[in-house]
């Protein structure tokens, strides 16, 4: 098996942000939402409208509500009274970088850990060679598929538009790009 080196904030974010496998009932579903009503979130990619890039400036989302009417719902509220209703599975997993809300405190801990080198990326939702393994998963999600070469990974994307081939070195770090498009 695989394994990449991610750093523990990963590798918790990652386990922590998922439903549990026994969660199978809505009763179950709105316990595990229940936990995460009043926290703080940051959109990196636009979900709520209002991503680091638009804005300039991060926005700080608080779960005000989770509502269950067919499909769970997130309420959340910016500092400045706004709100927005996404997708509450947003806020408990990544799926394939379609929507990013991370909690606030694991930005923070990532602006100090990165600075400025990854972190404008990371808000403008791009990937930069020599990034961490932790950061191309907050922006692209877990890959559809996994390959080794010799001590090196690359990691598959699908889309209906093409594939998407990340390379990874042995100690995390992306080594390049590489993008096919279906005609």
């Amino acid at each position: 098996m695989i394994r990449l080196r991610l750093s523990f904030i990963a590798a918790a974010f990652l386990c922590a942000a998922s439903l549990p496998a026994s969660a199978q009932t809505q009763a179950d579903r709105q316990i595990a939402y229940s936990e995460i009503i009043g926290s703080e979130y940051v959109d990196i990619s636009g979900c709520t409208g209002t991503s680091i890039e638009e804005t300039g400036a991060i926005v700080i989302w608080k779960v005000t509500e989770i509502t269950a009417d067919g499909k769970e719902t997130a309420v959340l509220q910016d500092e400045k009274g706004n709100v927005v209703r996404i997708d509450a599975g947003n806020l408990l997993k990544k799926d394939n970088g379609a929507c990013s809300m991370i909690p606030l405190d694991t930005y923070r801990h990532l602006e100090e850990t990165y600075r400025k080198k990854y972190i404008d990326s990371l808000n403008r939702h791009t990937l930069r060679k020599g990034m961490p393994t932790e950061l191309v998963i907050l922006i692209k999600g877990m890959p559809d598929e996994r390959k080794a070469y010799g001590r090196d990974f690359q990691w598959i994307y699908r889309s209906a538009n093409g594939n998407e081939y990340l390379y990874l070195t042995k100690d995390g770090q992306l080594a390049g790009v590489n993008r096919t498009v279906r005609k």
